[in-house]
């Protein structure tokens, strides 16, 4: 799984699915050590396997590798090394109180539907308070979506490490990308991407957000027979929507024992009804 969030999204609801006790995987971020965790490549090639007491077999355990494409915002620099630490609980914050209090009006605007441009209020920052929130925002070992990459060599070393491991994935037989939620803004990926589409057993599956994405990612990658964009034709493709009608396995058994139809737009993928 690459991801470029630099958010805890995936390892929380993780440890959360391990906890229920229902599933048992692995989930992979290449980190290794005990009180010091240090992400190397290497990581993602190793598999946990359940022996049996004479060596006479073994199981894997299913593992999911995760790859922050983008950093992570439980990422640090040490030495020459990339550390993990998901207790951010000693991690100085970006915003002080003053400052949270500053952007409280900001955020009442931002998240009110009803809202327009002009209700959105001015925060009041100082040109002094916003040089100094880039320049602590600079330090953290993340990517936002344009030419400019990691300042430190360390996390551009690695990030060229995952792209390449994302280049050898869409180069294998029968592969499958779906994207979600990506914007291909990131011209690294977007050109790893199209040069790995002249791989004619390469299947790409684009989930649009909305008609409008939709169109945008039809014109990017138009001309492309192995591409194919997804949209929903009754509301917009959040992650429940998703889920519930785009990833979904066709009659799966719950728990009782009954099956799930396949949603319409699901069952639409193959043959372009309800889904574009």
């Amino acid at each position: 799984m690459f991801t470029t969030n630099y958010d805890g999204c995936f390892p929380l609801v993780a440890d959360a699915l391990i906890e229920e006790g229902h599933v048992d995987f692995v989930l992979n971020d290449g980190a290794r050590g005990f009180t010091r965790r240090i992400v190397q490549a290497r990581n993602f090639g190793a598999y946990l396997c359940h022996g049996g007491v004479f060596g006479r077999y073994q199981s894997s355990v299913p593992q999911i590798n995760l790859i922050h494409l983008h950093g992570s915002v439980y990422w640090s620099k040490q030495d020459a090394a990339i550390r993990v630490d998901y207790d951010l609980r000693e991690r100085l914050g970006l915003l002080d109180a003053d400052a949270l209090a500053l952007l409280q009006p900001f955020s009442i605007a931002l998240n009110n539907p009803d809202a327009t441009i002009n209700d959105v209020p001015e925060t009041g920052f100082t040109d002094d308070a916003l040089d100094a929130f880039w320049a602590k925002y600079e330090l953290m070992p993340i990517v936002n979506p344009t030419k400019w990459k990691f300042h430190e060599t360390v996390y551009e070393e690695h990030y060229y490490q995952m792209l390449r491991l994302l280049s050898y994935e869409l180069e294998k037989p029968n592969a499958v990308l779906i994207t979600f939620g990506f914007s291909f803004a990131d011209e690294h990926i977007l050109n790893l991407v199209m040069r790995s589409l002249s791989n004619p057993r390469l299947q790409v599956f684009v989930c649009c957000f909305n008609s409008v994405e939709h169109t945008s990612m039809e014109q990017k990658f138009k001309g492309h027979r192995n591409v194919k964009c997804l949209v929903l034709g009754d509301g917009v493709m959040n992650f429940t929507a998703f889920n519930e009608k785009v990833l979904v396995c066709p009659n799966l058994p719950d728990a009782s024992g009954a099956e799930h139809p396949v949603p319409v737009a699901a069952a639409a993928v193959g043959d372009d009804e309800g889904l574009a």
